[in-house]
């Protein structure tokens, strides 16, 4: 991924969805990676509007590739706001049942 480029048509490969209302830019094991929430999608044969829509909707995770990020999956997050990236370590149990 290019520092300091900016957002156009050419730099997603596949379709973003009317109701983004974020985007997480994340990196994990070297591999860079955007999660695009979406509140809803508009419904066919209605006015888009900001209250209305559908909101049965999933978050869009793409993963760069080859110069574009390309969809890498879908998580079903209905009428998702916004995204966070973390990492969960599970702690150490030693014998005696205690945390290390």
């Amino acid at each position: 991924m290019r520092e300091g480029s900016t957002a156009s048509s050419s730099w997603c490969s596949g379709s973003l969805r009317s109701g983004a209302r974020a985007v997480e830019a994340f990196a994990h094991a070297g591999i860079h990676y955007l999660a695009v929430p979406q509140l809803a999608q508009d419904i066919p044969g209605r006015p888009a509007q900001m209250t209305g829509g559908d909101s049965n909707v999933e978050a869009l995770v793409y993963r760069w590739r080859d110069g574009a990020f390309v969809e890498h999956q879908r998580l079903p997050v209905p009428g998702g706001e916004d995204a966070e990236f973390f990492l969960y370590f599970r702690p150490r149990v030693s014998g005696s049942g205690e945390s290390a």
